[in-house]
């Protein structure tokens, strides 16, 4: 892994498999993918997808986190993808599941949600705008969405051909307790998984 890593800075891509070691392993280690994409210097590419791929252009989403820098960089470097790829991004910000799945009134329910979905409104305008940089011919939808990031992106991946997203992830104790929502993803997305260095890119932003 560690050899890998170093490797990786003088390549524009590197592809990674999938396998999954034993059980004690996995819990100490996490995949050889996840602990290479951790560390990697350049986009890694995880193969998941099993079958005959969907029929036309490829379809690709992009999970980015607004709050923090990378995502303008993140969206840019997927929108580059699209380009090579001849396919269409759409981007996601998935936040913390709004407070309605409680509510048994299917009226007051969906109410309550459209009323969250206007709340949000302002964060898809930014998302959108972020994603002028992509030429129209690749470029798709803005999503701001309510759920559980790492569960819902895995779900949401069922829809596409691959999923984007960045190294960026908890450490130490909390990493361990709260997990990584990339990890997940690599280990179980329905489609390719490309992986972005967005940890070297706020490093060095902040040598900058």
């Amino acid at each position: 892994v560690e050899t890998l890593a170093d490797t990786s800075r003088t390549y524009e891509g590197m592809v990674v498999g999938p396998r999954e070691p034993g059980a004690l392993e996995r819990l100490f280690m996490g995949t050889i993918a996840t602990r290479v994409m951790r560390t990697a210097q350049c986009p890694v590419f995880i193969p998941r997808h099993v079958g005959d791929k969907s029929k036309g252009r490829p379809k690709l989403i992009v999970g980015v986190d607004l709050s923090k820098n990378s995502y303008d960089w993140m969206i840019q470097q997927a929108g580059e993808w699209a380009t090579i790829l001849g396919g269409t991004l759409d981007a996601v910000y998935m936040l913390a599941n709004p407070a309605v799945s409680g509510i048994r009134n299917a009226y007051v329910r969906e109410a309550a949600l459209k009323e969250w979905q206007a709340d949000q409104e302002p964060l898809r305008v930014r998302l959108a705008k972020s994603m002028e940089c992509i030429d129209e011919a690749h470029r798709g939808e803005s999503r701001v969405e309510g759920g559980d990031p790492e569960n819902d992106l895995v779900s949401l991946s069922s829809e596409y051909d691959f999923i984007v997203v960045g190294n960026l992830e908890h450490s130490g104790l909390k990493g361990y307790l709260l997990g990584s929502v990339t990890s997940h993803v690599v280990r179980s997305a329905h489609c390719d998984v490309i992986t972005l260095p967005a940890a070297a890119y706020l490093e060095q932003l902040s040598l900058e």
